[in-house]
């Protein structure tokens, strides 16, 4: 399957409202906390929004994902993207992507 271009929190606030009530229950419990309680357990997520750990299973594939932990994985890569520092950014971004765009032009012209 492929991956959505949105982030963790854009799927859950379109997918809000074809959830079921124990399931919105978890969702906003994950976009109040987001990131940090969706980094540790499937049953400390589970607790902390008062839902059973099937519930959390539920939620997650139900946005398209195998089970929490390709949930988890996906949330991982989005941190690390957040934190990454804007040279490292820079060089993901560049590769493959011609001298002549305007960004490169510009960080050229800028260094």
């Amino acid at each position: 399957m492929a991956r959505s271009t949105q982030t963790i929190e854009q799927q859950i606030k379109t997918a809000f409202d074809g959830l079921t009530r124990a399931e919105r229950q978890l969702a906003s419990h994950i976009m109040r906390t987001y990131p940090v309680a969706v980094l540790g357990s499937i049953t400390a997520l589970a607790k902390g929004a008062d839902v059973s750990t099937p519930t959390v299973v539920r939620l997650t594939q139900k946005m398209g994902f195998k089970g929490y932990p390709d949930f988890q994985s996906v949330v991982r890569t989005e941190v690390e993207a957040r934190l990454a520092s804007p040279l490292a950014k820079h060089d993901r971004w560049a590769e493959g992507v011609p001298q002549t765009h305007m960004l490169n032009l510009f960080a050229d012209a800028v260094m």
